[in-house]
């Protein structure tokens, strides 16, 4: 059963928003923070650049998602430029790398939270309480999975809740920031991070991971690309879907970050880097709501995730670089159900076996390695492909392809060189983390160039065999 069209321009506009927005800023907020050497105007300055990188390789991808009207984005065209081999491996990283981490990430976070809230005190053990945020993470992922598998019309409805909630939290902090804060008495006013600034300035490698840390939070601004077939008139929608949701996003995160720092009083209260830590200003009860609202964003996310991200496993399927069995759809909702489950099992394993640090540095270098591939495939479409319509001018599309190449080097050195402090900080036991890393990537890219080796292989043959039977 195929996919129908169900997705409008506002819906397309929901998902993407709900799918950035929200929980992947409070998932990274800290780590961009620690990254910028807890100084907030680095911090402005890692999200601002942040933002503006992502523009290039966003635009890009607005001509081939029109040009071919077929979900799979970025993984579709390559296939579509004729690099089987690299299809393949480029799927597989996507999934395993990017698509599970970013569901696995949101459910160890919503899990955290809610285990904060159920508060155990010193008598339970930490391994206790790790398999409960473990069990919890688990069962919300399936159960939300279920919902979407089997309950009609809650693919699309859930797109709008979700987008509703997802600005709850953000909500939370900028009301609190016009009623309560300051930027003269906050952490903005203090003069010991201004005279510190010039020496960080001089060593302003410390900003490329922490811009690098950034494209979790902005990841999802390409998420109605993986849709593209279930979207009504998407020559129309999903180029103003995409422009008007990325320019929402940034001006969104720079407000956020600002508007924080206005309820932080001292830099000890910068150290822990999370919402909570630095909003000393706030009474108790709008904590708890902020936590109340987050937790409910973190559901939305997820559901967000699994709607657009298991599309990819789909459209591998009908590809032939995964089990045709998961094309198959649910008759009531026209769900690939068995795609979404093994994104789910991708995702368990994440949960499981690793932290969200870990699951953000896995994000940050698959990322970057297959944006470069991506921007090679669209230059490939667009001289070669006869039904690719362009959009841009030849020296705007060049423009935007040396800028996507220049912020995806930046963006990847960034991810390698936080690695590098990952191991400085925590010891040289931490290098198992990025090899294991690479190791995936190269496995996959070798595994794809044998696929397609056994393929030709045996077209041949059969070629052979036909020929035989013919004379």
């Amino acid at each position: 059963m195929s996919l129908n069209k169900k997705f409008g321009f506002w819906s397309t506009l929901m998902m993407m928003l709900s799918a950035t927005l929200g929980v992947s800023l409070l998932v990274s907020f800290n780590l961009v923070f620690n990254m910028a050497q807890m100084n907030p105007i680095l911090m402005i300055l890692a999200w601002v650049i942040g933002g503006i990188i992502i523009l290039p390789e966003t635009f890009l991808m607005v001509e081939p998602s029109i040009s071919f009207n077929e979900s799979g984005t970025s993984y579709a065209w390559i296939r579509r430029a004729q690099w089987k081999s690299i299809g393949f491996s480029f799927g597989w990283i996507l999934n395993t790398l990017v698509s599970a981490t970013a569901v696995a990430s949101s459910c160890a976070s919503v899990s955290n939270l809610i285990v904060g809230f159920i508060g155990f005190g010193d008598q339970v053990s930490a391994t206790v309480i790790m398999i409960i945020q473990k069990s919890i993470a688990l069962g919300l992922l399936f159960a939300i999975g279920a919902m979407l598998m089997f309950v009609k019309n809650a693919t699309t409805v859930s797109q709008f809740v979700a987008t509703f909630f997802s600005t709850l939290p953000i909500l939370v902090v900028l009301i609190t920031a016009i009623v309560l804060g300051s930027i003269k008495d906050g952490v903005l006013g203090d003069s010991s991070i201004n005279e510190n600034l010039g020496q960080v300035y001089l060593s302003s490698i410390v900003m490329i991971p922490a811009i690098a840390m950034t494209t979790f939070a902005y990841s999802g601004v390409e998420a109605p690309t993986y849709i593209v077939e279930e979207i009504k008139n998407p020559e129309k929608n999903l180029p103003k879907a995409i422009i008007i949701g990325t320019i929402i996003v940034i001006v969104v995160y720079v407000i956020y970050a600002f508007a924080l720092l206005t309820l932080t009083t001292t830099q000890d209260e910068m150290a822990g880097g999370s919402a909570m830590s630095m909003m000393s200003k706030v009474p108790d009860w709008v904590k708890m709501m902020f936590n109340i609202f987050a937790i409910v964003l973190f559901i939305a996310s997820i559901n967000t995730f699994l709607v657009y991200q298991s599309r990819l496993i789909y459209k591998m399927a009908e590809s032939g670089d995964c089990f045709s069995v998961f094309t198959k759809t649910t008759k009531s909702t026209q769900q690939p159900y068995l795609a979404m489950l093994l994104l789910m099992a991708f995702a368990s394993f994440y949960v499981l076996f690793h932290q969200i640090i870990d699951m953000l540095q896995y994000f940050s270098l698959a990322v970057s390695f297959l944006k470069m591939l991506m921007v090679s495939a669209i230059i490939k479409l667009r001289l070669k492909d006869k039904d690719y319509k362009k959009v841009y001018k030849d020296w705007v599309f060049w423009c935007l392809v040396v800028t996507a190449y220049a912020t995806c080097l930046l963006t990847l050195m960034g991810a390698m060189y936080g690695a590098y402090l990952q191991i400085q900080a925590y010891g040289i036991v931490e290098i198992w983390k990025p090899l294991v890393t690479f190791t995936i990537i190269f496995g996959f890219i070798i595994g794809g160039f044998v696929k397609t080796k056994l393929e030709k292989k045996r077209i041949q043959n059969k070629k052979i065999q036909n020929k035989k039977i013919v004379e």
